[in-house]
């Protein structure tokens, strides 16, 4: 982002240089060392529990909403926005997502159900922005994906090292086919020594 001589970014600026989209350097110097290690971790989350599901585009939303970065297949999973000194994370709740939410009311953090609560309902479904500051954010981000989208389990050996983040929600064979993609209830059943390994 390029910014008057002497002039100080307020906490939430977006970066808005469109010049080219900001690599991993620009987003931790705009966004803060402790925010950039959240970034860097849910990033790694989404590529471990969706592995070739999705490839993150750059989107450059004008000079009010500069760069975020986006991951989307058939229809929008979450977009990150790097912002000055914080991260937040966008997850749009629809119909479904909404109910599975609702199922579990009183287990979420209070903030994140005012915040729930407060989002004005579009015909896609409820826009929620999280800020991102603390592991319970990330966290309850994660959950809120999980339930968008089951994670997938790859290869034999992965399987016995993956765990299901959301309580209730099972795991799908959602990734490509070419990576061996199992999950729990597709393992044959006469093979008892690997379906015991999945509770």
């Amino acid at each position: 982002m390029i910014l008057p001589a002497n002039t100080l970014p307020q906490i939430g600026e977006r970066i808005t240089d469109k010049s080219a989209p900001p690599d991993d350097g620009a987003v931790r110097e705009w966004i803060g060392p402790e925010a950039f290690e959240h970034w860097a971790e849910l990033r790694n989350w989404i590529d471990e529990s969706y592995p070739g599901v999705f490839t993150p585009d750059w989107l450059h939303g004008g000079r009010n909403r500069g760069w975020s970065l986006r991951y989307k297949k058939t229809k929008a999973f979450t977009t990150l926005v790097p912002e000055y000194r914080r991260l937040s994370a966008v997850v749009v709740m629809g119909g479904a997502e909404r109910e599975k939410f609702e199922e579990r009311r009183y287990v979420w953090r209070p903030q994140l159900v005012k915040l729930y609560d407060e989002a004005k309902t579009y015909i896609d479904g409820k826009w929620l922005t999280i800020a991102v500051s603390s592991a319970d954010d990330l966290h309850e981000v994660t959950e809120l994906l999980t339930m968008k989208r089951p994670p997938c389990l790859v290869g034999i050996k992965q399987q016995f090292d993956i765990k299901v983040v959301a309580e209730g929600v099972e795991p799908i064979a959602n990734c490509v086919r070419d990576r061996k993609t199992f999950h729990a209830g597709n393992l044959p059943r006469t093979n008892k020594s690997l379906r015991r390994q999945f509770p």
